[in-house]
């Protein structure tokens, strides 16, 4: 991912940034939230780390999530317009873009609510009490997570599924079906994986679930959030070569021909080079 050939594409930079954001979700809902389940630690033995973890987790979640629509909007862009991908992404405006999914989720550590892992019902909660004293008026909640898990789930849909239509309608024509087809494949899983995230986040906060199944949700949430990565290095043919690079496994490059007309060969070149 820092080789000097990919790092200058600016949808490199926008996948180590989202990197960055998912590591931190996962080491918050994994080693962190894993600790206090063994230690039984509730809010009231360490409220101040409780709180600031949990903003930190807010923060961390908005800036992934919005991060990632971002991405999703860059590849189509960079995809299917030279012209604007170089207006709005060239150089260093990605880095505007990047301030954007930084400066929604500061709205976590300014104003909070913190969201709290708590280890009697092995959940996330806005309520600090939840397990020993009951919130009947509601009022530990983000009014933000709603709208905004629900915004992502369907914008993701529809740009990941605008740029499937492109990448097919765009295709079609020639013998690389095989070559969209993985495409289409990447941005389907993970797009179904994110908003699977999302639903998850909110089911615990409106639906009351067994305690026993609460656990299973924080395993699926991990394994969910671990996916892209799974996703990119199986489908992806120049991550996964890059990748098995790093161990001394090289491979040869594979050069397949295809049959295009000449009114479609620079729009088409264009296309699978970008994806």
């Amino acid at each position: 991912m820092f080789s000097k050939d990919l790092i200058n594409n600016s949808c490199y930079k926008l996948m180590i940034y989202l990197g960055f954001c998912d590591l931190h979700t996962s080491i918050y809902i994994g080693i962190y939230a894993g600790y206090i389940s063994i230690t039984g630690n509730v809010y009231c033995h360490w409220p101040k780390f409780a709180f600031w973890m949990g903003c930190g987790n807010g923060f961390a979640w908005k800036m992934q999530s919005t991060a990632i629509i971002l991405l999703a909007f860059n590849r189509c862009i960079e995809a299917f317009d030279d012209y604007w991908s170089n207006l709005l992404f060239n150089g260093k405006k990605v880095y505007i873009w990047m301030f954007i999914p930084f400066l929604w989720g500061s709205h976590d550590l300014i104003w909070g609510p913190p969201g709290l892992y708590s280890p009697i019902l092995s959940l996330l909660s806005y309520n600090p009490h939840v397990g020993y004293i009951e919130n009947p008026t509601h009022i530990y909640i983000d009014t933000v997570v709603l709208p905004h898990n629900i915004a992502v789930a369907a914008l993701i849909f529809l740009i990941y599924g605008i740029f499937g239509v492109l990448v097919y309608a765009k295709t079609r024509n020639f013998e690389g079906v095989g070559k969209h087809t993985k495409v289409f494949g990447q941005i389907l899983f993970i797009s179904l994986f994110l908003f699977m995230i999302c639903i998850g986040y909110l089911i615990p906060l409106f639906i009351p679930l067994p305690t026993w199944l609460n656990p299973s949700m924080q395993y699926t949430f991990l394994l969910l959030d671990g996916q892209p990565a799974i996703i990119y290095l199986t489908l992806n043919s120049n991550m996964r070569d890059r990748a098995l690079g790093l161990f001394g496994i090289k491979f040869k490059n594979k050069v397949k021909m295809f049959t295009i007309t000449s009114k479609t060969a620079s729009t088409t070149d264009n296309i699978i080079k970008r994806i």
